[in-house]
């Protein structure tokens, strides 16, 4: 499960770099920020489940986050 949860976050990063290249006007912005908020959502729960999770995702985790 920590592959899923690595794919989740990594598309949330992509989500809003996609996001951030998109005009404030352009409607597929609130749509890729809303993908990335839904991906986020379902691997976040999980970063402290185990090894992985608490060593491997975190730094999925920051990239995912870390330009809110």
């Amino acid at each position: 499960m920590a592959h899923l949860d690595g794919l989740c976050l990594s598309r949330a990063w992509c989500w809003r770099g996609l996001a951030r290249a998109l005009d404030a006007s352009d409607p597929r912005r609130d749509m890729a920020l809303k993908a990335a908020e839904t991906h986020l959502a379902a691997a976040l729960p999980h970063l402290d489940d185990d090894y992985m999770g608490q060593h491997w995702l975190a730094s999925f985790a920051l990239l995912a986050i870390g330009d809110r």
